[in-house]
């Protein structure tokens, strides 16, 4: 089913950096890492002879600032804007508040991201807005308006809703506006129009960025590769629009298994798939078709999810986790129809093509689905173990063919956390060492040099994609300084404050400058992949 997805793309050995956009930042940026600066990410690639960029999830987190719990499905987080790349903007008008925008948050690499820009980025687009009214005559934002019909009036509603009840969540509304009574909130737009506008413009604004930066990407032969969540956050506006799509007495999460006794929650309702359908999943064909204006691949994050999820009753004391669930559709026999049905969904209503993050406890299906339609998987390196009484980590060309290799993810430590920090008993430590041609003791210290063995055993996987985390490539430049927990980026089930806020050491321009450049595109000259 995945032919003409594969034609798309080329059928190559490909190689590439997952890097979130939070983390990156350029000379122009202000407070964070802004979409332009994928740009300037794509040039460092080519140098490195890369042609896959994997980023988190974009969408608009609200004041939560986490990437899988997003206040939409669709929209886009206003805090990546570039203010000085506004359509229609006049910038230069704005050049004094842009400058003290820049000198309150300055872009420190030895520092985490100050979420506070964004509130800080929002009240001057706001004034921004304010000053300009001829964007809706643009054909380009009535276009927009247009083709976003499905989900920007929710959207946009949502968000302005939120305000005028303090950020309470929509299921703490008044009853007349949380079951959307039509008059009620006719009367509420009327009253709130210029509000409901602004973010629709700010959406707008958004997607030119995006969409400008991927072609800019496509003309250098570098992919995009988009990340989205199979789930969607009980407080969103697709949750408040569409409440008949999903099941809000339960809650999903994870079953009891060894790495988590009691399981987890996480509190994302899980899908009415059988409302869905009687619906023709306008949902999610919506919200392929929306994506892909942006990406040329994307990562289904828990994948495994569309045969089976982990559901457990809203009523459950939240002390419990994810102790007294099941699975939904309960029995086995089940899931594997159920996941094939999901998957041809999605294939039918999207010419990107999906990477499927099957980690953690898979059903056997899932191996059969993916093979079967020719869908990657994902490998982690580390994980990958002989079977049986052998012992040892697999050998590169007993990787999956159709699969993403990769060193670490966004959830996991990286690869000097792992190194110096997770690898357990020295035992280990010299079996892995051993696995990477290495002689005597291994060291105790990820230095490039050991780095480099791993990447090189990494890249010669049979797997068709690779790509690792961005902090896990720096390891290979000599001015690089690893740090085994500063760089991770999310310990899930922690509330740390450092999770979803680390910034690489260099900006866009002086990564470009690094000798790692060369070290990299060896590597990967090697392993013939592009």
């Amino acid at each position: 089913m995945t032919k003409a997805h594969w034609s798309r793309i080329g059928l190559k050995r490909r190689s590439g950096v997952t890097a979130p956009l939070f983390s990156l930042f350029s000379n122009r940026s202000i407070g964070i890492g802004e979409i332009p600066d994928l740009k300037l990410l794509g040039d460092w690639c080519r140098r490195c002879q890369m042609s896959l960029i994997q980023i988190l999830p974009l969408n608009d987190v609200g004041m939560n600032f986490r990437p899988y719990d997003a206040d939409s499905a669709f929209a886009l987080e206003p805090v990546y804007l570039s203010l000085r790349d506004l359509v229609g903007v006049n910038t230069k008008r704005y050049q004094t508040a842009l400058k003290a925008l820049s000198r309150s948050y300055p872009v420190r690499y030895d520092e985490r991201v100050d979420y506070k820009i964004k509130k800080a980025k929002m009240d001057l687009l706001w004034k921004i807005f304010k000053d300009v009214r001829a964007f809706e005559k643009k054909p380009s934002y009535r276009k927009f308006l247009r083709e976003s019909a499905f989900w920007l009036e929710d959207y946009a509603l949502y968000k302005a809703l939120k305000e005028r009840f303090n950020m309470r969540g929509w299921f703490d509304w008044p009853d007349p506006v949380k079951s959307r009574d039509p008059e009620v909130l006719k009367q509420f737009k009327r009253l709130n129009q210029a509000r409901i506008d602004f973010y629709k413009w700010l959406q707008w604004q958004l997607y030119e960025q995006l969409v400008s930066a991927k072609k800019y990407l496509k003309s250098l032969g570098v992919l995009l590769v988009g990340d989205i969540p199979l789930l969607v956050s009980y407080d969103s506006a697709e949750v408040w629009a569409h409440q008949d799509y999903f099941k809000l007495h339960m809650a999903s999460g994870a079953p009891p298994d060894d790495y988590s006794v009691c399981g987890q929650r996480w509190g994302m309702p899980p899908y009415d798939w059988k409302r869905m359908e009687q619906k023709k999943y306008d949902y999610w064909t919506e919200r392929l078709k929306y994506a892909e204006n942006f990406y040329d691949l994307f990562r289904m994050d828990h994948a495994v999810g569309l045969f089976r999820i982990w559901s457990i009753p809203a009523a459950e004391p939240l002390k419990n986790q994810g102790r007294n669930g099941q699975f939904d559709p309960k029995p086995q026999k089940q899931w594997e129809t159920h996941g094939r049905q999901l998957y041809r969904m999605m294939l039918r209503s999207t010419r990107m093509l999906p990477c499927a993050e099957d980690l953690g406890t898979v059903p056997a299906c899932s191996y059969h689905v993916l093979e079967d339609y020719a869908i990657p998987g994902t490998d982690i390196q580390r994980w990958l173990r002989k079977s049986g009484r052998k012992k040892g980590y697999l050998e590169p060309e007993a990787y999956r063919r159709n699969a993403v290799v990769s060193l670490s993810t966004h959830d996991m430590a990286t690869l000097c956390g792992w190194w110096e920090k997770e690898i357990g008993s020295s035992h280990e430590r010299q079996e892995f060492w051993k696995y990477l041609g290495g002689e005597g003791r291994p060291p105790s210290r990820l230095s490039p040099k050991v780095a480099q063995m791993v990447f090189e055993k990494a890249q010669a996987a049979r797997c068709i994609f690779s790509l690792h985390l961005i902090q896990d490539w720096l390891s290979l430049e000599e001015s690089f300084r690893p740090h085994p927990l500063y760089d991770r980026i999310n310990v899930p089930g922690s509330p740390s404050k450092d999770n979803w806020s680390y910034r690489i050491p260099y900006s866009l321009e002086e990564l470009k400058r690094l000798p790692v450049s060369r070290v990299i595109r060896k590597i990967n000259q090697q392993s013939s992949r592009i």
